[in-house]
């Protein structure tokens, strides 16, 4: 985790990443992290991702809520005009979780890395363009209301 935490801090004074912790307002508890990463301020493009909850928070609407204000923060203040999310073709949970908050499944890259194991990982990629981005916004406005 120390490692972790120091590479994401590391990539932040770096400029090519910006990790966020996402906090339980009701516990005030840190449940876990996410971050802004392959930011293109000449695409106006980036991605979310290395997202992890704390399983006691799975399924609590935390996740959807932080996406939210994520999006949110890229297209309305940011400018933003894509934001792309990738996931292991093995972690379905994950691609329902995307799906459920209104990202499009856009392909799949086969071997597209190693995992820790040194297994080949086929990522699934999804996303939101700025011309989705009214209607997910009211579909989540929606779900968490």
């Amino acid at each position: 985790m120390k490692e972790f935490v120091n590479n994401a801090l590391t990539n932040k004074e770096n400029g090519t990443e910006f990790p966020f912790v996402i906090i339980n307002k009701c516990t005030d508890n840190i449940i876990g992290s996410t971050r802004f990463m392959e930011i293109s301020q000449a695409t106006k493009t980036l991605e979310i991702g290395w997202t992890w909850i704390e399983p006691s928070n799975w399924s609590t609407g935390l996740n959807m809520e932080c996406k939210y204000l994520m999006l949110k923060y890229c297209f309305e203040t940011l400018g933003f005009v894509k934001v792309q999310f990738k996931t292991d073709e093995r972690n379905g949970r994950s691609q329902k979780a995307l799906e459920k908050i209104g990202a499009i499944r856009t392909g799949l890259r086969k071997n597209h890395m190693l995992r820790k194991d040194g297994t080949l990982r086929s990522s699934v990629f999804y996303s939101i363009s700025e011309s989705d981005w009214e209607s997910v916004k009211r579909n989540l406005e929606e779900k968490l209301t």
